[in-house]
């Protein structure tokens, strides 16, 4: 039987925007400005997906290109027990396409799927486009039937334009998502980040520094959550300070 209940982020304000958490078979994507926390809230919350569900993570962090897997799971030690084990199954070939990933993980139960970067992930027919901003509709159709196939949350990293660095208030919107990133209707929720010390280097000399993430769904509006990031150990937080 598929599980259809949500399934709590870790972040209260965020469940509470999200009607109760993230679901089983449905896809997320987590957008922003390199740098902004993509990666350390994918983490987080696939983190505490696991330890609810003592089933690990697995996690996709893009092979050959320029993060060092190294890099991504040194996030997850800044902000987790030492003593604990770390609740993901790392992957790091290149070149991964949904079915493949699908293929590896049909008899191998995970609590969901992290794609740290899309820009890393291949379409299932590679030699049907002639550009990545091409294949992303059917990329995100595909990622959506993984989330259904495996019933779990599979979440995705993606970059918005640099364009919305020359803008008096970059605050991101869903225009500038459907600007950078055209997936079609396939993506349940995107969460657009926010950071005031990404553009103020005053507010980033302190721990803490005011930080918003923006929630659409596919069933409902825009809601906007107010958290703060710790730059100290690379992870959202409730409340503000």
């Amino acid at each position: 039987m598929k599980n259809t209940h949500s399934i709590p982020t870790g972040l209260a304000p965020l469940d509470s925007a999200l009607g109760g958490g993230l679901r089983p078979g449905t896809l997320t994507v987590i957008a922003g400005r390199p740098g902004m926390g993509m990666t350390s809230l994918a983490l987080q919350i696939a983190n505490h997906i696991a330890s609810a569900a003592r089933k690990k993570a697995w996690l996709y962090t893009g092979g050959a290109g320029e993060r060092n897997p190294a890099d991504v799971l040194g996030k997850l030690l800044r902000f987790r027990d030492s003593c604990v084990p770390i609740p993901f199954i790392l992957c790091d070939g290149p070149h991964r396409s949904a079915a493949i990933i699908e293929r590896e993980l049909t008899d191998r139960p995970v609590s969901s799927v992290v794609i740290d970067e899309l820009v890393s992930l291949a379409p299932n027919r590679p030699e049907r486009y002639g550009n990545f901003s091409a294949a992303l509709p059917a990329m995100a159709q595909e990622l959506k039937h993984l989330a259904r196939t495996l019933n779990v949350p599979v979440i995705c990293n993606a970059h918005l334009s640099r364009d919305l660095e020359a803008r008096v208030d970059p605050h991101p919107d869903m225009a500038d998502f459907a600007y950078a990133l055209p997936m079609g209707k396939a993506v349940d929720t995107v969460l657009l980040l926010y950071r005031s010390g990404y553009y103020d280097p005053f507010a980033r000399q302190a721990q803490f520094e005011p930080a918003q993430i923006t929630v659409a769904q596919r069933h409902g509006g825009e809601k906007t959550v107010s958290c703060r990031w710790d730059s100290r150990f690379l992870r959202f937080e409730e409340g503000e300070r």
